[in-house]
């Protein structure tokens, strides 16, 4: 059963984490929406019973749910690269490779990670909107599985 979602605080969030840490609930998703961000977590597996939580984030950050539970480090870079929302704490400042063409707006007072020099998003890829479909083979040698583009882009 999926529970109604509930806004928490900062001391809610930590609990949580430390739940997380500790074995006694599993992590589904973590996302951001800014100024949110949301943690879906299995609370029973018996039960299959789903909660999702949602802290609201000052400033622009959220306490780090990857500095205990180590699954959550990549979400968090993609939250940050995605949100502009930072984890605070964060064990891993990396940005999110993957997901280096993406452009969406920042948030406030935040440059776009595409903007930051960022390893992953060269000067061929970096304007173009990300595609949603397999783009092996073009010119410059860039696939939707690779990490970093290898030349010019004849798109």
């Amino acid at each position: 059963m999926i529970l109604p979602s509930t806004t928490v605080t900062e001391d809610g969030w930590r609990e949580t984490i430390d739940q997380l840490a500790a074995g006694s609930r599993t992590l589904l998703g973590l996302w951001g929406d800014p100024p949110n961000v949301h943690m879906a977590l299995l609370l029973d597996e018996t039960t299959n019973d789903i909660a999702v939580i949602s802290y609201a984030c000052q400033d622009g950050t959220f306490p780090s749910v990857g500095a205990k539970h180590p699954p959550a480090i990549r979400l968090e870079r993609t939250i940050r690269d995605l949100c502009g929302l930072d984890a605070a704490g964060a064990v891993d400042r990396r940005p999110c490779r993957s997901r280096a063409t993406l452009r969406f707006p920042p948030s406030e007072g935040r440059k776009p990670a595409s903007d930051r020099g960022r390893p992953g998003a060269c000067r061929h890829h970096r304007a173009r909107a990300f595609r949603f479909t397999a783009m092996a083979n073009t010119s410059c040698g860039w696939s939707s599985g690779s990490a970093m583009c290898t030349g010019a882009s004849s798109n």
